[in-house]
This record gives C-alpha cells, sequence and structure tokens, in this order.
C-alpha cells in the first residue's frame, strides 16, 4: 500500500547528517552535467573516506542535480540502515527499458507502476514502511529524494542510449533506494509533480 504524499518542508544542507556519502557537497554548485561512468560510480553511494569517494566528491559538484540525489540517497541510506535494512541486500526485478522510458518521460499508470514495482522482498517493504511511517524527517527526505531521482531519469532519458542507462542507474544502491521509496510512496502510478520538475 502506497503512503499518502504530503508537502516536504525544504531541506537544507545543514539538515544533512554528518558522515553520509557525499554530506559536504555544495548542491548549489553549477555547471556541467557529469559525464556516465562517474554519474554511475557516485550513485553507488561509495564509504565517504576512500579515494573514489573524495573524487566523485569533487566531479559532482559540477552537477547540481547529481549532488543533490547523491546526498538525498544517502540520507535514504543512512534510515534505511537504521532499521537494519541495506540497500546491498535488496534484489529488485528489474522493469523493461521501454517502461523505464515511459516513466522517465513522465507517464504514470497501473500497469507501469505493477512494472516498475520490483521489490518483492516483504522484510524489506515492512522495514521500508516502518521508517516512512514512523518518522516524518526520514518520510520528507525520502519524498525529496524520489523527486530528485525523477528529475535525473528524465535528464537521462535525454541521452544517447537512454534506455541501457535507466537501467544501469536503476542497479546502484541509489537506484535501489529509488525502487523502494517509490515503491512505497506511490510514485510509480502518481503524476508528477509540476513544483518537482
Amino acid at each position: 500500500e502506497a503512503l499518502d504524499r504530503q508537502p516536504s518542508p525544504e531541506l537544507r544542507p545543514a539538515d544533512t547528517p554528518p558522515g553520509l556519502p557525499f554530506a559536504d557537497l555544495d548542491i548549489d554548485a553549477t555547471g556541467g552535467a557529469l559525464e556516465w561512468p562517474p554519474l554511475l560510480s557516485a550513485m553507488e553511494l561509495p564509504e565517504v573516506k576512500s579515494d573514489t569517494a573524495r573524487a566523485l566528491m569533487n566531479a559532482s559538484l559540477s552537477d547540481r542535480l547529481v549532488a543533490e540525489t547523491v546526498r538525498l540517497a544517502g540520507q535514504v541510506q543512512e534510515g534505511l540502515a537504521e532499521e537494519g535494512l541495506f540497500l546491498q541486500d535488496l534484489a529488485p526485478r528489474h522493469a523493461a527499458r521501454a517502461t523505464w522510458m515511459d516513466y522517465a518521460s513522465g507517464k504514470r499508470s497501473k500497469a507501469i507502476a505493477r512494472d516498475l514495482s520490483g521489490i518483492t522482498d516483504d522484510v524489506a517493504l515492512t522495514l521500508g514502511r516502518t521508517r516512512l511511517r514512523s518518522e516524518a524527517e526520514f518520510r520528507d527526505i525520502a519524498l525529496r529524494f524520489v523527486a530528485s531521482y525523477q528529475r535525473l531519469i528524465a535528464r537521462v532519458a535525454e541521452e544517447t542510449g537512454a534506455e541501457t542507462r535507466l537501467i544501469e542507474l536503476a542497479e546502484t544502491a541509489g537506484g535501489r533506494a529509488f525502487l523502494l521509496m517509490a515503491q512505497l510512496t506511490g510514485a510509480f502510478e502518481q503524476p508528477l509533480d509540476p513544483a518537482d520538475a
């Protein structure tokens, strides 16, 4: 059962707990889009102390959307871990490429929701739903993350090789976080709020 969507307050950089992946990213930075391989690596949410994470952090500063999405994905990951749910343990069934393209272009329907709702682990769904319902701050972060990821895939859908790239993105740790949060909040069936675009 999808949770009812509610407005989310503005999430400021100060709201980011220390130590999360890419917690110090300046999301007000502007610049060109991050290249594909670094973007995928960033969405794997590497440990912040690693050389790879530091290099990706610097690279992500040029891409405001990626910086924001990765930061929020890290917060979602931390919240789920507190419930004993780890993204690497999720093994979602991935939707067809055509379905991802339809979703990225803004289409919403029950059929799209059925295809994209690939998390079937009852424990994962219960733990995720519990966190969303019991902690308003986490719910706000999760909704912001879903909206940010939607903007990211809308951009990816306009690029060469988009069908393959959307699947590759969904297979990252950040992608798995999106699959779970979108499924639990009804974002696969619900039209995209123009305010989130």
